[in-house]
């Protein structure tokens, strides 16, 4: 049985599994040659073991959210097992990359995106953890990470419109009049901040927030501030895995690191 090739993203199927291919593989390289108790700089909290375990946890979780689809909400995690190691990881890699190969991907499943719910969404997901992951394990081995321009463009993308802007739709979002504009290759991303606010009905915390929204006023609107630089280099920046060369900002600098701000909240 052959994956749906077409999909509702940029990129089509068969590239997201290449990429968790290739950048599963290249964390398990990285991780051998870092050593598993080597710190990661990305991740100040983890060794390379914290993080082989946490995305091989990753994978095997939505291996089975696919495996097993059900919109009623997200399968159990299961205990990450103490000897749990680069062999475990990538059989985990392999399972899940079987599973996608084999599996008819526009079937409804369970996800946290609240207007996505096929099983090609994870595909989607998983191409950008594992290239992220991968990242990490490449910056613990002291080496720097590289990501395709269309898979970064791709993932910027993803964590704008599926992280980072809008909120809940029981809560309120109210833009203010600060912009900021994306620039890389041919594309730009016009984002304005603003305020989210609400109760969530699931568990009654209240919300007050920073978010944003795309910024739809006139083309001739002058951001703040505009930030130019490679897809990857913003992939990784947005995700604070990268620093931006002091040369990509132009105009209110503050803007730029609020939204790194935004950024960093939205993907915890």
């Amino acid at each position: 049985m052959t994956t749906s090739v077409d999909g509702p993203f940029a990129l089509p199927v068969v590239a997201y599994l290449d990429a968790i291919r290739l950048h599963g593989d290249e964390l398990a390289a990285a991780a051998e040659a870092a050593g598993l108790e080597a710190a990661v700089p990305t991740c100040p909290e983890w060794t390379v073991r914290d993080l082989v375990q946490h995305t091989e946890s990753v994978y095997r979780h939505k291996t089975e959210a696919v495996r097993n689809p059900t919109l009623e909400g997200p399968p159990p995690w299961t205990p990450v097992p103490d000897d749990a190691d680069i062999d475990t990881y990538r059989d985990s890699l392999v399972t899940m990359l079987d599973l996608f190969a084999s599996t008819d991907l526009t079937v409804p499943t369970w996800t946290w995106c609240p207007h996505d719910h096929r099983a090609d969404w994870w595909v989607r997901r998983m191409a950008h953890e594992a290239a992220i992951h991968g990242a990490d394990a490449v910056i613990a081995a002291g080496r720097t990470p590289v990501i395709d321009d269309a898979l970064a463009t791709d993932g910027v993308d993803e964590i704008l419109e599926e992280m980072l802007i809008g909120g809940p739709s029981w809560g309120s979002v109210t833009p203010t009049e600060r912009r900021v504009a994306l620039r890389t290759n041919e594309r730009e991303w016009r984002l304005q901040f603003a305020r989210f606010a609400g109760t969530s009905p699931n568990t009654g915390n209240t919300y007050d927030l920073d978010t944003l929204v795309h910024d739809d006023s006139e083309p001739t609107t002058v951001p703040d501030a505009v930030l130019t630089t490679d897809p990857a280099t913003l992939d990784l920046w947005l995700w604070g895995r990268a620093t931006l060369p002091p040369e990509s900002v132009s105009g209110d600098a503050s803007a730029v690191a609020k939204l790194r701000e935004v950024a960093a909240e939205g993907t915890q």
